[in-house]
């Protein structure tokens, strides 16, 4: 899947091949790993998360906004970056307490 920003707000999702055929490749999934994609399937119908968007065919996406669009990379980014300065300030407040 890629996108297209068409402006500050707003993103134009398509579905492409890969760009050469060593791209193209079957990714073999744990049983334990489709568990999580189940619970986070599962997570998205509990908050209500719209699971009919349509993309070049595709629905049923794993991971999307509240309103049910797939994750952009920039998207993933930020949610990393804040998980990753709550850890640091967790971190540093348990040194502190530690001395």
């Amino acid at each position: 899947m890629n996108y297209r920003c068409k402006n500050s707000a707003k993103h134009e999702f398509f579905i492409s091949t890969p760009k050469t055929e060593n791209a193209i490749r079957d990714i073999p999934l744990s049983e334990d790993l489709l568990e999580l994609f189940r619970i986070q399937k599962k997570y998205q119908n509990d908050l209500r998360i719209r699971q009919d968007i349509i993309i070049d065919g595709h629905k049923g996406f794993v991971f999307t906004t509240k309103l049910g669009m797939p994750l952009t990379n920039e998207a993933f980014r930020a949610t990393l970056r804040r998980i990753i300065k709550q850890l640091n300030q967790w971190e540093k407040e348990r040194a502190e307490k530690e001395d």
